[in-house]
């Protein structure tokens, strides 16, 4: 079970998503819900420009959509079939 939607739209990890749903929902109730994705978008944005919290930003999101093109290409060329 994944958050297509909301996970493709702002480049995040799925799990990152479904963490910061439950995380604003405990916090703020319902407002949470809805503000903490967005938040955590910003949080990943900080940290992507950050030098030492860079790991962090990664495992919060995707990269661009080039260089995902890119990676999934060489995945499929391994195992494509001659």
């Amino acid at each position: 079970m994944e958050p297509v939607i909301i996970g493709s739209e702002v480049k995040q990890n799925p799990l990152f998503v479904i963490i910061a749903i439950i995380l604003g929902g405990v916090i703020w109730g319902l407002p949470g819900l809805i503000l903490f994705v967005p938040f955590f978008a910003i949080l990943k944005i900080f940290f992507d420009h950050s030098t030492h919290l860079k790991p962090v930003g990664y495992l919060m999101g995707y990269e661009s959509g080039i260089s995902q093109k890119k990676w999934m290409q060489k995945i499929k060329g391994i195992f494509k079939k001659d």
